[in-house]
């Protein structure tokens, strides 16, 4: 009996088969999207991770072939989830619905897991009990990651829904599990001028080796503190988008280096979301740090921060250069940039107030400022004057007494 035939951009069921050495080793025949069918192979110390190197390699082999393009009108109930799938993508390139890194992440997410365990289906049989054996199976291999798989999964059957193809999205009818709330860190004046000490003390070291460590991080760190940048932003920072001179000098975030998701580090006139643009004033000590670095950037230099060849450092720099200090140091490997970030966000809203922080910080609702930045306060406002009035007694109390 011939065996079954699998569409395009699908794989067989995945076998796995333990060595002699104790490694497992898994396999399974997929389709390219030209037709052609081939296997693929990964190893690994244990089953799941063999299993999980073996779909990343599929669907990064799956990169060098091309989805046959389907129009709406040619898509039925009856084609394949992976059909949907290409129309959902093609749409959102079309259209450059969100960020390109997020679309980019998007794609891969769809080709690793949802492709591998949807894509074969008829879209009508995509119904409220495959989506949640779905989920469960993506909550079991990766509690954080199965989160973001049914946002994708719920735009990919919004699209069904919107063509006629579903009957309902079902994946919005599947309930997710709560996330658990991190308590919020963000370091205390004294922590971070802890950091500020190990950053020149690092620099400065006895016996080092090697060419002598630049300023980068030192200067990257007070840009987040004065200004609240994102790590992106601060050093995608132009020396035009500094207003120094003003009685309240300021600073324009106006774009970010993005690097990373195949792509090329280059600068670019987009921020995470449309109200991450804003002019910030910057306290003194800042602009004695920005001015220091402009007495000695390279002439006609246009990043605030950027490299001997005249281009932008990037975050990577920053984040690699922060690790080697808190290694060298003993720091919490807690302290981030983002963390920085949240000492703004929780110095702000204890001194100003929250609407402040959530501007200051680009955020559009406050709630994202409180609930993931702003270091809630454990003691409660002096209300004292208020509560007497609830006192034994209170009520027989003259006025004015």
């Amino acid at each position: 009996m011939a065996r079954e035939q699998i569409p395009a951009g699908t794989h067989r069921r995945v076998k796995t088969t333990q060595l002699a050495n104790g490694s497992w080793r898994a396999r399974a025949q997929y389709r390219r999207y030209d037709g052609e069918l081939r296997e693929a192979k990964a190893h690994a110390e244990s089953v799941d991770r063999a299993e999980a190197r073996l779909r990343a390699k599929i669907a990064d082999r799956m990169e060098d072939t091309h989805a046959p393009r389907a129009t709406p009108q040619q898509l039925t109930p009856d084609s394949p989830f992976s059909a949907l799938c290409t129309s959902y993508l093609e749409q959102v390139e079309r259209y450059e619905e969100g960020r390109l890194t997020s679309r980019k992440e998007n794609a891969r997410l769809i080709r690793a897991r949802i492709l591998p365990a949807l894509g074969a289906l008829p879209i009508r049989s995509v119904t409220a009990v495959i989506v949640a054996d779905f989920y469960d199976s993506e909550y079991d291999h990766a509690k954080s990651q199965a989160r973001n798989l049914m946002t994708v999964l719920r735009q990919i059957c919004d699209r069904g829904l919107r063509l006629g193809l579903m009957r309902s999205n079902f994946a919005r009818e599947i309930r997710l599990a709560p996330r658990k709330r991190k308590e919020i860190f963000a370091p205390s004046p004294m922590e971070l001028d802890e950091l500020r000490d190990a950053i020149v003390a690092y620099r400065e070291r006895p016996g080092r080796m090697g060419p002598r460590p630049n300023d980068l991080l030192e200067h990257v760190v007070e840009v987040i503190l004065g200004t609240s940048c994102r790590i992106s932003e601060a050093v995608g920072l132009r020396w035009e988008d500094l207003d120094l001179a003003s009685s309240v000098p300021t600073v324009s975030v106006v774009g970010q280096v993005i690097e990373g998701h195949q792509q090329a580090k280059h600068w670019a006139p987009v921020l995470k979301t449309r109200t991450s643009a804003r002019v910030v004033p910057i306290p003194d000590h800042l602009v004695t740090v920005l001015m220091e670095r402009k007495l000695r950037a390279r002439a006609g230099s246009t990043y605030v921060f950027e490299t001997s060849s005249g281009r932008s450092n990037g975050a990577q720099d920053v984040h690699r250069a922060l690790r080697i200090v808190r290694e060298w140091a003993g720091i919490s490997e807690e302290v981030v940039p983002h963390s920085l970030r949240k000492a703004v966000a929780t110095t702000v809203n204890d001194m100003v107030g929250l609407k402040a922080s959530a501007a200051v910080l680009g955020h559009s609702e406050s709630r994202v400022t409180e609930d993931y930045y702003a270091r809630r306060a454990l003691h409660a406002p002096d209300v004292r004057f208020a509560l007497d009035a609830l006192a034994p007694g209170a009520s027989r109390s003259a006025p004015g007494e």
